[in-house]
């Protein structure tokens, strides 16, 4: 079945990008959207495309070769005005949402990738746009943080039918990250009026049900502040990392990482700026009174797991000090190295592509950047990892340039197996198809 693209005589295309969904809207002049996506479970890849006025939705799933090997469509409804997914254990779930104005119904996909069979269901919500969605057994959890806390609809595929949450709705509360499998676990930050602050883990199975609450105050050494924490997938157990101040608000002093067991025991490691080898490799000028100022705005990119280590990726969010700075964590919380790694962007790495994993113990970091002398035109790969028998850190990077992916104003990142990356994104308008927005999606190696 051919794909259906609405033509014109003449297109302007605008493109923008999601690190959350990896998704491209493109756009022509008569504001009719077309939005583009790929999703990636192990070898088995699929592009989907949706025609947000219409709601046309149409997915290819393509073998480890990217020739494509099955094919479905759809219709979501008329005026999609936010699209988002999650992956869990082969199964792929879509979430649309239309204007939040003229109706309350929201059209969930549930798919398996490897068979490429979909079914569909339909509800009304009291959320009008998700700021978050994840996948669990048996159920989608649909999150939308309000001042206040937060508000949750769990849809259960077995009864077809939504429960609401609204008991993580408090002047006090912020949920700060959500995260799915067996049930949903959100990790709620609790600011007391004293400014006394402690985590919280609550979740949820597929009827709605809350199945676990565990409450951990923080057991750091002296006066300290949750700036930014996030929940990581590591096998058993429950493990929470993020940065932490001394000064409420700002000032990051360094990172911490919390490991709840199977037995509710917790093992609480902190990473102190002051004790970083890594942090100032590229500041041309390195005075104590200058490195002072350094940590103050420093932001939490991301944070992965591979199962056996936690890797942690941070930016100085401003135009001149242009590097990332990355950590790696053991199963045991011990640090395995920190490491600041030179990067090359126009404005913001947070506005930028750009992907970061942890496969089998290597910290993989994909971009493109811009084009400068010390930047070569290509896809920049970085490999980071300890060398088994010196212990020193080895630090790679690989160039990667394919005409194809100079047809693509802004690639997406996608990291696939064995060091291979999927870029992906909408070409510029090409002579064979003019004024039609085309999808390229192009694998790349870190060892090529």
């Amino acid at each position: 079945m051919a794909l259906k693209i609405n033509t014109a005589i003449s297109f302007i295309f605008f493109f923008c990008q999601s690190h959350l969904f990896a998704q491209t809207v493109a756009f022509d002049q008569n504001r009719n959207l077309i939005e583009f996506g790929l999703v990636n479970i192990g070898k088995t890849i699929a592009n989907y495309r949706l025609e947000k006025a219409s709601g046309d939705f149409s997915i290819y799933l393509k073998d480890e070769n990217l020739n494509n090997i099955n094919f479905f469509e759809t219709n979501l409804g008329n005026g999609i005005r936010h699209l988002a997914w999650d992956l869990l254990d082969g199964h792929v779930v879509f979430v649309a949402s239309g204007d939040p104005f003229q109706s309350s119904r929201k059209t969930i996909l549930l798919g398996h990738l490897e068979t490429g069979s979909f079914q569909k269901f339909s509800f009304n919500s009291s959320i009008m746009i998700p700021s978050k969605i994840k996948a669990i057994k048996n159920g989608v959890v649909i999150q939308i943080s309000i001042e206040g806390g937060c508000l949750l609809e769990v849809y259960d595929f077995e009864m077809q039918s939504v429960q609401t949450v609204t008991e993580l709705l408090g002047s006090n509360l912020r949920v700060v990250d959500m995260n799915g499998g067996e049930h949903s676990d959100v990790l709620i930050l609790d600011e007391k009026k004293d400014f006394n602050q402690s985590l919280q883990v609550v979740s949820y199975d597929h009827q709605g049900t809350r199945v676990m609450n565990i409450k951990v105050d923080l057991p750091f050494k002296e006066k300290s502040y949750i700036q930014q924490a996030k929940l990581v997938d590591f096998g058993e157990g429950i493990r929470i990392v993020g940065t932490y101040s001394h000064k409420k608000g700002e000032w990051f002093s360094g990172y911490f990482d919390l490991l709840i067991d199977e037995e509710m025991k917790t093992h609480f490691e902190t990473f102190r700026f002051r004790d970083f080898e890594g942090f100032y490799d590229y500041r041309k000028s390195p005075p104590k009174k200058v490195r002072k100022r350094l940590n103050k705005k420093v932001h939490l990119v991301d944070a992965v797991s591979d199962g056996q280590s936690v890797a942690m990726a941070a930016v100085f969010p401003s135009y001149d000090r242009k590097f990332i700075h990355f950590i790696q964590i053991d199963a045991e919380g011990k640090k395995v190295f920190d490491k600041s790694v030179k990067v090359y962007y126009n404005t913001s790495l947070l506005w930028s592509p750009y992907h970061f994993t942890l496969d089998e113990g290597t910290l993989y970091f994909a971009y493109r950047g811009n084009q400068n002398k010390r930047n070569p035109p290509g896809e920049k790969i970085f490999m980071l990892e300890k060398d088994a028998h010196s212990k020193d850190l080895e630090i790679r990077r690989s160039v990667v340039r394919k005409d194809k992916l100079w047809k693509i104003d802004v690639p997406n990142y996608q990291y696939w197996y064995n060091g291979k990356f999927l870029v992906y994104g909408v070409s510029r308008t090409q002579p064979s198809s003019p004024g039609k927005p085309v999808f390229i999606v192009e694998a790349i190696d870190a060892d090529e």
